[in-house]
């Protein structure tokens, strides 16, 4: 059994899919370092080694770090990277894009409410979806798929987060679960027939089966999320790199608004670029959350789906 740690972190936008970007570019960035267990000591002794240097011995975020001092920081982190190999997985999304999104959604369901002939009235607002959830489920997939391909299902995933709350942890289970089998919805809805003065009960249900040809051959047992303990110090990897990446995006937007954040061309110049996997480029279609997430701008230009 192939035992390996994923130490993830996130920057920039979190929020929920009704909230607008706040400025042109704006997103939202998990990213994560696959650490096999047989370099925990090492890196974890080299994370506390930072800290005395950094942060007077204390647990710390790129944010604490005077800005002078910054870029001496990520040369280390990118020396680690390097000097182990270590594996890099990111998932970015923007936050007008993930907007726009929920917004064809909203009014979808008006268009059909308002195309409905049943006299029975239903109170359903659209749930907002999580921002932070999506860019989880983007970043476990990823993991996996590099064990799968490196490991088939022998291994054993343990992912560190720092500072998560236990509902938060609760989603992200649910949406690493969805990726490991089929997806299955269920909820009760209540309306009311103004005809018969009755409250009226039901359900809707949905479920989907992934194709064979599309699974993954890993289950629930390959897979353990939790809170960063032992290994905390180890967040500083993740923290640097998550925000190592969104300043690059920032810049990046400045010239070329709305450009696919999870392509290796994006990249270019980036300095960690080779050491991260799961990039768009190398799938034979845009993955669904490209499709679904890409900026309004690439939209309007017809960029949409090109490599």
């Amino acid at each position: 059994m192939n035992t390996l740690c994923l130490v993830a972190d996130e920057s920039g936008a979190k929020g929920y899919s009704g909230t607008a970007e706040r400025f042109p570019g704006e997103l939202g960035i998990f990213a994560g370092l696959i650490i096999p267990e047989s370099l925990l000591q090492t890196l974890s002794q080299t994370a506390l080694a930072l800290q005395v240097r950094f942060a007077n011995g204390g647990k710390f975020h790129i944010a604490d770090v005077a800005p002078n001092r910054q870029e001496e920081l990520r040369s280390e982190v990118l020396n680690v990277i390097q000097t182990h190999q270590l594996v890099c997985v990111y998932e970015a999304i923007y936050v007008a894009g993930f907007f726009l999104w929920y917004e064809k959604q909203r009014q979808l369901i008006e268009k059909v409410r308002a195309e409905r002939r049943s006299p029975i009235k239903i109170s359903s607002n659209l749930t907002e979806e999580s921002l932070h959830d999506h860019l989880f489920q983007g970043l476990i997939g990823k993991a996996i798929a590099w064990c799968e391909g490196h490991y088939d299902n022998n291994y054993h995933l343990t992912v560190l987060l720092d500072n998560v709350d236990k509902p938060i942890l609760r989603s992200f289970m649910t949406g690493t679960e969805e990726l490991l089998g089929g997806w299955s919805y269920s909820r009760p809805v209540t309306g009311f027939d103004p005809q018969t003065k009755t409250v009226v009960r039901g359900r809707v249900e949905g479920k989907v089966t992934i194709p064979e040809q599309f699974r993954l051959s890993s289950g629930k047992t390959n897979v353990t999320i939790a809170p960063n303990g032992k290994f905390e110090e180890l967040s500083i990897f993740p923290d640097v790199l998550s925000n190592w990446l969104n300043y690059y995006f920032k810049e990046k937007n400045k010239t070329h608004l709305g450009v696919p954040p999870n392509r290796r061309a994006t990249l270019n110049g980036f300095p960690l670029r080779d050491r991260i996997f799961g990039f768009s480029d190398d799938c034979q279609s845009p993955p669904v959350s490209e499709r679904l997430f890409c900026h309004p701008n690439v939209v309007q230009e017809g960029r949409t789906i090109q490599t």
